[in-house]
């Protein structure tokens, strides 16, 4: 008999499989992590650019600095934030693999008509949502909204898109889809992804409207990213919806056009239509 120690550690077997044996709190910690690393570090340095400008408590003679040139020193605050916030997100999101999802329907194989399912479901959808949301008095719930929207819509068209049409998409897509929602779907078995990820999308940003609308089209980006495998639709899908609805609501005759009853009913229904086309086996919808 030799010397040769066989059994090998519980330690050791535990590090090379840790998923088998963490408890679900555990797990469920872990997916909801990047989320709070996140937006504490968004309060932290928006708080701490605040003083830093002037206008704080310590930097009160400096203030009218800020009022002066309050657009373009918030935008600059929120875009530098983003980015900073995501610094020890992004080791994360990369280990999380997240370009293509395991398991996914298609392998994640891009294919012309997947992106144009994407970018025409994203702006009638979220389209449809608004304008729904306006008509019901759906809008009109949340006190906050009305304050975080008025922030949003005070920007340029063009300082819009690029904060809210691209850099909050990638950003968020980069917490929600690419680590939340690949870590939830490691963990647990569907439908509990398809249902948490979305959820905490809603809730965090921190009014009942938005609750409503995040869950909503956080659902479809999930379905998305699901059927068609690969990280680049829910980014594509994201930024679609967010440009599409800043610049109807920023362009007055567009918003004419879209804030009437038979646009809804048309975005509607590509809305559904396009949603059905989603949901068909991708290998019957595809084209080469």
């Amino acid at each position: 008999m030799t010397g040769t120690n066989w059994v090998t550690p519980i330690n050791k077997r535990i590090k090379e499989l840790p998923d088998k044996y963490e408890s679900s709190f555990v797990k469920s910690g872990k997916s909801v992590m990047p989320v709070a690393i996140y937006y504490f570090l968004c309060l932290f340095l928006t708080y701490g650019a605040a003083y830093a400008i002037g206008t704080g408590q310590y930097g009160a003679k400096t203030s009218h600095f800020f009022l002066e040139h309050s657009t373009g020193l918030a935008l600059s605050i929120r875009i530098g934030v983003i980015l900073l916030a995501l610094i020890p997100l992004v080791p994360l999101f990369l280990k999380e693999n997240p370009i293509v999802l395991q398991d996914s329907t298609t392998g994640g194989k891009d294919k012309p008509l997947y992106f144009v399912y994407s970018i025409v479901l994203a702006i009638s959808l979220s389209l449809f949502l608004n304008v729904i949301f306006v008509k019901t008095g759906i809008s009109r719930m949340s006190s906050s909204y009305t304050t975080t929207s008025t922030k949003q819509f005070s920007l340029s068209l063009g300082a819009g898109l690029l904060l809210y049409g691209l850099l909050t998409p990638v950003a968020e897509e980069i917490v929600y889809r690419g680590l939340v929602y690949n870590r939830l779907r490691r963990y647990f078995d569907m439908p509990i992804p398809l249902i948490i990820a979305p959820l905490l999308f809603g809730i965090a940003h921190g009014n009942m409207v938005q609750l409503i609308y995040g869950f909503m089209m956080g659902f479809v980006i999930c379905f998305i990213y699901e059927r068609y495998g690969s990280f680049v639709y829910p980014v594509l899908f994201h930024i679609a919806a967010n440009s599409a609805v800043y610049t109807v609501i920023k362009y007055e005759p567009l918003k004419n056009i879209f804030f009437t009853i038979p646009a809804t009913i048309i975005t509607g229904i590509v809305s559904l239509v396009v949603f059905i086309l989603v949901s068909m086996d991708p290998k019957e919808a595809s084209i080469d």
